[in-house]
């Protein structure tokens, strides 16, 4: 999934980071503590550790079972179209799974999620967090229980399954690091894309697609809905701390430069383009510099996440191009500041998933009761089946509802802006709209 395998984009830079701290020569002058402002900051406002997730995932991810290879390459077949191999593999690897499964629910319950974390030598950047692998696993479990609850016909726990994977994304959202973040949305976004799964293949009853509706609702409208970037603030300042000489008026110069000299090392982690380009300009970083760009990249980061991709389009404003010419004279930051707008799409994608799996549960119960679909979304509104008509982020205007002979579309028109008539593509594409419904089978065999 692109979602997971984004984050390796900033395992790189970390690295390169790192091994800076390690061949450093001199005296650094470190005034902060940052793991103690990010357990500061990260930490809820009024405290209660009864309310807190973190011991219910522990238990749960002591006793996790990872998934196997063979049931990752069939994960994304609907249990009914696997053959009987197949389907006694997933039905043992979610009863070796079966306490695991017992510890999540409590800890989806649970209003936060938080750690409190160490480092050796206090360095934020060196913090572990071994457990964003077990939520991974995690996912994967609770979705492929609730889709083989729906195919059994257990459809009310399915649902909640779902609800219940879907808190489990907020748990990793708000003032978290970016890599918590992305994998809270890439969770979110399993269980968004199982539901529209389920309720294609499986027809819920009003009741159940109601009580399915008000918690998604309720869940969705108490999470973060952009990316924060306050603890990617605090590691950059850090960073600066520690790969900087500080001379105690605000300038300094960059250490442990020695090791990129050498070709070889600068392309094993930057790539070729970088050690032709720019190894030598990593000599000539200076401390108060960064520390002025470091402030303007962030200002800038805050100020365009208020707003949506198609405000930022309809400004002709390119936000890339525009972070890139801002850091084209800082061999770190130029690497690392373009990736940081490309996570502000995939937040309002998922934003756009869940607000469409409302709007199609609500069309569905509206089906139920009525016999018929609705007209229009304002007629969703009117007769009190969601509050407001949702707004797609990519044109402004709202998500496109037509009814059809025997059924209904519902589309984003997806990141070229254009309304392509409901002509299905995929999130991060140019070309074609993203459409919700009808859902769009792949065949298995493609989904790997």
């Amino acid at each position: 999934m692109t979602r997971w395998r984004i984050l390796g984009s900033f395992v790189l830079v970390i690295f390169l980071l790192f091994t800076i701290a390690l061949l450093r020569k001199g005296k650094v002058i470190k005034k902060v503590n940052y793991v103690a402002e990010y357990n500061k900051i990260t930490k809820p406002a009024n405290y209660d550790p009864n309310e807190n997730a973190a011991p219910y995932y522990e238990k749960a991810f002591a006793v996790l079972v990872d998934m196997p290879n063979d049931i990752q390459d069939i994960r994304k077949i609907w249990p009914v179209d696997m053959n009987e191999s197949q389907l006694d593999n997933v039905k043992n690897w979610l009863s070796s799974n079966a306490e695991a499964i017992e510890n999540l629910k409590p800890a989806t319950q649970k209003p936060y999620y938080w750690v409190e974390r160490h480092a050796k030598g206090n360095f934020l950047m060196a913090v572990e967090m071994p457990e964003l692998r077990k939520f991974r696993y995690a996912c994967y479990c609770l979705d492929m229980q609730a889709k083989l609850m729906a195919a059994q016909g257990q459809i009310e726990p399915a649902l909640q399954l779902l609800v219940d994977l879907y808190k489990m994304g907020t748990h990793l959202r708000d003032t978290k690091t970016l890599v918590e973040q992305l994998v809270g949305i890439a969770v979110e976004a399993y269980a968004v894309q199982t539901g529209f799964e389920i309720l294609d293949k499986i027809k819920p009853n009003s009741a159940l697609l109601k009580n399915f509706q008000e918690q998604l609702q309720t869940i969705s409208s108490e999470a973060p809905s952009t990316i924060d970037y306050s603890v990617e603030k605090l590691i950059s300042y850090d960073c600066i701390q520690r790969f900087f000489t500080d001379d105690g008026k605000g300038g300094g110069h960059v250490y442990g430069t020695r090791f990129f000299e050498k070709s070889s090392h600068a392309e094993y982690f930057l790539g070729a383009d970088w050690t032709r380009n720019r190894k030598k300009d990593l000599k000539n970083l200076k401390r108060q510099q960064t520390v002025e760009l470091t402030e303007k990249v962030y200002d800038y980061l805050n100020n365009i996440q208020q707003k949506t991709p198609y405000q930022l389009h309809k400004e002709n404003s390119d936000s890339v191009k525009v972070l890139t010419e801002m850091t084209k004279d800082d061999p770190m930051w130029s690497v690392i500041a373009p990736a940081l707008v490309k996570v502000l799409t995939i937040s309002y994608r998922c934003k756009t998933d869940t607000e469409a799996s409302i709007t199609t549960v609500a069309i569905l119960r509206y089906k139920n009761e009525k016999n018929e679909y609705p007209a229009t979304l304002e007629e969703l509104v009117t007769a009190g089946y969601i509050k407001e008509i949702p707004i797609d982020p990519f044109s402004g205007e709202p998500l496109v509802y037509k009814r059809t002979v025997d059924n209904f579309i519902l589309y984003s028109v997806g990141e070229n802006f254009t309304d392509d008539g409901g002509m299905h593509s995929e999130w991060g594409t140019d070309k074609g709209d993203y459409v919700f419904w009808p859902v769009q089978n792949v065949e298995p065999e493609k989904q790997n």
